[in-house]
């Protein structure tokens, strides 16, 4: 049941991520920036919903929110690293649409260790 409402969580932050990704690089920002609008339009609503609705923690928000933002300035930075490398590699004409493929592939490789950090060392009781 977790990893469905963790799912559903991912899912729509995952539309304000990339909405706010694609509005920036189609207005000409490097994928730094582009990065940057993605994760400020949804991280504020991830924490929120994945602290109260995927996992129901009781951790004070002092505790888990610096956590969180370590693991999702790592994750940042891993996945602007492998959007980077990727985006050449894959096989579509238009940059943009390579850009977002390789960020589909780096996030989704990532997401799973989000999970488990998130799960055990963020938002688990003892943490």
């Amino acid at each position: 049941m977790i990893a469905l409402r963790f799912a559903i969580v991912y899912l729509i932050t995952a539309i304000l991520d990339y909405s706010a990704f694609w509005v920036a690089l189609k207005a000409g920002a490097p994928i730094l920036a582009a990065q940057l609008a993605g994760r400020a339009a949804s991280v504020p609503f991830n924490y929120l919903a994945v602290r109260s609705k995927v996992f129901a923690s009781q951790v004070r928000h002092e505790v888990a929110g610096p956590k969180f933002i370590v693991l999702y300035v790592a994750a940042f930075f891993a996945a602007w690293g492998l959007i980077e490398w990727w985006k050449d590699l894959m096989p579509f004409r238009s940059p943009e649409v390579r850009i977002v493929a390789a960020k589909m592939l780096a996030e989704g490789g990532i997401l799973a260790i989000k999970f488990f950090v998130q799960k055990y060392f963020i938002f688990h009781r003892n943490g």
